[in-house]
């Protein structure tokens, strides 16, 4: 922890991470912090996926006390019992709901075992945190239908971070998104995240979109007009207003629905500035250079589409 005004280290700071299970160590050889940081309810979380999905490795969550690194973190572990389940979601963070719990979601493992055995490999979930003892309890979780197909090279959910949406928003249930390798876009009901229902499905979930490819792309919302937008992988940035708790076809149409480019590469997770409630802008890095550019270094691009 640093002083922003000295760029000095703070009081009770620097922590070495690590958790108190003999059985399963937290490895830093195997473990890569991928996602960015959360501060929530005073306190600063931390999720861990793999270095270039070199096993073994785990998914974990730690939850250090904002005011003094050195106490003892809360901690949870995707797959006790098993491989992987990292929590990278593409470099987003964790997200918190007004009533401090958080949601993450994981990527690939085995076994999918969350009755005895607590592995949760391909799963949304809500967490609660408690303080005495620092801990975490599962609250709810989503698995989609497809565990065996998104367990696929590049079929992986975990993909995105999970953008919860305000109280305000156009719906009778509060709402959450994510997203997976697939192109499949879920909207999902934040108090009742739907389980498993596998190996047929149907998921017990709001709605269910496909976009035109991967969903690398952590979505935004702006308040003002109820719209979500995303850009998958090689897809046009996308408007999906929401109508009564559904969002609207990912169609490029009506006219102005849809981006006049596409984003390749890994699309984009827009940003949205405005001024209040007007003049709208949707910004979206283009970072097709960074596979383009003959020095093989990140040439990113601007692009903004008026909301």
């Amino acid at each position: 922890m640093l002083d922003l005004t000295t760029g000095a280290e703070r009081v009770n700071s620097p922590v070495i991470i690590k958790a108190p299970v003999k059985a399963i160590p937290f490895d830093p050889l195997y473990e890569n912090q991928r996602s960015a940081l959360l501060l929530s309810g005073g306190n600063v979380y931390v999720a861990f996926d793999s270095f270039d999905d070199t096993d073994p490795f785990h998914g974990w969550l730690f939850a250090y006390n904002a005011a003094n690194l050195q106490t003892v973190p809360a901690f949870f572990i995707t797959t006790p019992n098993g491989s992987r389940g990292g929590i990278g979601e593409s470099g987003a963070g964790p997200s918190s709901d007004e009533s401090g719990d958080v949601f993450v979601v994981t990527s690939d493992g085995t076994p999918f075992d969350p009755s005895s055995g607590g592995d949760y490999p391909e799963t949304l979930f809500r967490l609660g945190v408690n303080a005495t003892p620092p801990s975490f309890a599962v609250g709810d979780y989503f698995t989609p239908w497809d565990l065996s197909l998104l367990n696929l090279p590049q079929n992986h959910f975990g993909s995105t971070g999970v953008l919860l949406l305000p109280d305000s928003a156009a719906s009778p249930v509060l709402l959450a998104i994510a997203g997976n390798e697939l192109g499949n876009l879920y909207l999902l009901n934040r108090n009742s995240l739907g389980g498993f229902n596998g190996p047929n499905g149907p998921d017990k979930v709001v709605q269910t979109l496909t976009l035109g490819g991967s969903i690398f792309a952590t979505p935004a919302y702006w308040t003002a007009n109820g719209t979500v937008y995303l850009a998958a992988a090689g897809d046009n940035l996308r408007a999906l207003p929401l109508s009564s708790g559904m969002l609207n076809s990912p169609l490029c149409s009506p006219p102005g629905f849809c981006s006049t480019d596409t984003l390749p590469s890994f699309g984009a997770s827009p940003a949205i500035s405005s001024n209040g409630s007007t003049a709208g802008i949707v910004w979206a890095l283009d970072t097709s250079g960074y596979v383009t550019s003959s020095a093989g270094g990140l040439a990113p691009l601007r692009r903004d589409e008026s909301c």
